[in-house]
């Protein structure tokens, strides 16, 4: 499992995006699933990771070549299996409060855990 966030763990922040003009190359971009979005990040090139509201949303930005799509846990634990079954190449994420919550996301087989201090705005 990949730990965003934690000190004694060396990551790459995400940063989020709440405008298309916000997605940069220099930097991993963070935003709600939006095709829009989507687009200008492929168009430009630049990694992008999604918040998703749904499997079918995940579906699509793991095919459009999203680095993490974070769900919450109830949608998590089903999109770990259905990316396990695919073969996502994109990452299975939750945000969590702190280490407390890693137990649970490994019983899913969560891909990666988000603690806050991995995402900047």
């Amino acid at each position: 499992m990949k730990i965003l966030g934690d000190e004694l763990i060396k990551f790459e922040p995400l940063y989020l995006c709440k405008s298309e003009d916000e997605i940069s190359n220099s930097r991993q971009n963070l935003f709600k699933f939006d095709r829009n979005f989507i687009k200008r990040a492929l168009e430009a090139g630049v990694s992008f990771s999604i918040i998703a509201n749904g499997i079918n949303e995940a579906i699509v930005a793991n095919a459009a070549g999203a680095k993490f799509i974070i769900a919450d846990i109830d949608i998590a634990k089903d999109l770990a299996k259905i990316a396990e079954n695919y073969l996502f190449d994109a990452l299975i994420a939750v945000l969590i409060k702190d280490e407390s919550e890693l137990a649970q996301l490994a019983k899913f087989n969560v891909d990666a855990a988000i603690l806050p201090n991995a995402i900047k705005e």
